[in-house]
């Protein structure tokens, strides 16, 4: 029975371990519940016959289970499944539409047909990029003062706030902040690994490194939150996300540096076996690549892209806590050691200066609930989920780690918010 299992843990055991009854469940909680498909259709103003209903539904449960290896836990899956019917209805109220007009030739009274919007999107947009959530512009304004990141977007996922009403979707996760690197992402990397240093008590229980345990339980009473120095818990990850396309026009000169990716790859996943395959086209390094990394558990998302000049691509995402992020630094030197090393003994090019390129982005949010963490990894049972009168007391622990991380880089704090 798995009726008490989160729609995300039973997302994992669907993709991942191809479990038949996770998904089996997935499509009754798509079905039912007061937003699910079935509601959805029963509404008044859809005017569908059961007939229509049930051949949807039918529709719809095919689309989320061949969509379901892309699903980005970016919103909750219950909203996903919203947004994927709607969208359904949406194309079939327009085909009908037209196959009506077609047939009779006659003009139809749009004041009968509901609002259509046939470019609906299958999974929500980001919100727009000038948009900074006004209850934390003072610790977006701290982050912005740092010269390796920039903010671009941010939600404090306070369940009380009006002008971001639309944003509630995303309260259960704590909110976000959107972050990018402004150079080289070694340096974006180190700082949000020295930042976070300062303020995960998991870190501080096992280390012997400057940021002390005391250090860290005097922050907490600080911001009064010293509950959360003994949850054993995590207090912020950070969802990570690296694009990598090998972007050299000659075919040989692109697998020489998807070998870079994988040998760099391979020794920090040493016992991995699969690696060892020889690869003839760069196609076939980098499936291989998705294959081996799709399986690795800390990973929740792994899949081959093409970038807008043709070129194949890897885009991996997870959700790091402070050692899994510590993992992806290293990655981020290892990649540039290799593939820099690999880029000077290419044959000059004037046509294409840049072999490849990689793009690192980041999401700071409050660890809240561990039932919405569907890495392994991550699974922290021995601690309760966190409150909402938690959440904001993190995000004031952040000001004062990030604060402390400016000054340590000899960064005067400005306070004024942005």
């Amino acid at each position: 029975m798995m009726s008490n299992t989160s729609d995300e843990r039973l997302i994992v055991a669907a993709v991942k371990g191809g479990d038949s009854e996770a998904l089996e469940e997935l499509k009754e909680r798509a079905i039912f519940g007061k937003y699910g498909i079935r509601a959805i259709l029963k509404r008044k103003q859809w005017q569908f016959s059961d007939e229509e209903i049930k051949s949807l539904e039918e529709k719809i449960l095919d689309r989320i289970s061949n969509t379901l290896p892309s699903y980005s836990y970016q919103v909750t899956f219950q909203i996903w499944v919203f947004v994927i019917t709607i969208d359904r209805v949406a194309l079939y109220k327009k085909n009908n539409a037209e196959e009506t007009i077609d047939n009779t030739q006659n003009e139809v009274d749009q004041s009968k047909v509901p609002p259509i919007n046939s470019h609906t999107p299958e999974k929500p947009k980001h919100p727009p990029l000038e948009q900074i959530d006004f209850e934390i512009r003072p610790l977006v304004s701290l982050l912005n003062q740092s010269s390796d990141i920039q903010t671009f977007t941010s939600c404090s996922g306070h369940p009380d706030q009006k002008v971001w009403e639309r944003k509630r979707r995303w309260v259960q996760n704590g909110g976000w902040i959107g972050i990018s690197s402004t150079g080289d992402p070694r340096s974006a990397l180190d700082f949000l690994v020295s930042m976070l240093a300062r303020l995960d008590n998991t870190h501080a229980l096992n280390t012997t490194e400057t940021i002390s345990t005391d250090e860290i339980h005097e922050r907490y009473k600080q911001a009064d939150a010293e509950a959360l120095f003994c949850s054993g818990g995590p207090i912020v990850l950070v969802d990570v996300s690296l694009r990598f396309f090998a972007s050299h026009r000659e075919v040989e000169q692109r697998l020489q540096i998807w070998k870079q990716f994988i040998t760099c790859i391979k020794e920090l996943i040493p016992d991995n076996e699969e690696i060892t395959t020889e690869v003839d086209t760069p196609e076939m390094a980098a499936q291989l690549m998705q294959n081996v990394l799709h399986r690795s558990p800390f990973l929740y998302s792994v899949r081959l892209e093409t970038s807008r000049e043709g070129f194949l691509g890897i885009a991996m995402k997870t959700i790091a806590d402070l050692p899994l992020l510590r993992w992806y630094s290293m990655l981020s030197k290892r990649l540039h050691e290799h593939l820099d090393a690999a880029e000077h003994v290419l044959p000059p090019d004037t046509q294409q200066n840049t072999p490849f390129t990689m793009k690192w982005s980041f999401r700071l949010r409050p660890f809240l609930n561990q039932e919405l963490m569907p890495l392994p990894h991550l699974l922290t049972p021995q601690w309760d989920p966190r409150t909402r009168e938690d959440h904001l007391k993190i995000w004031q622990l952040l000001e004062l780690a990030v604060a402390e991380q400016l000054e340590s880089e000899n960064i005067m704090v400005m306070t004024k918010n942005i």
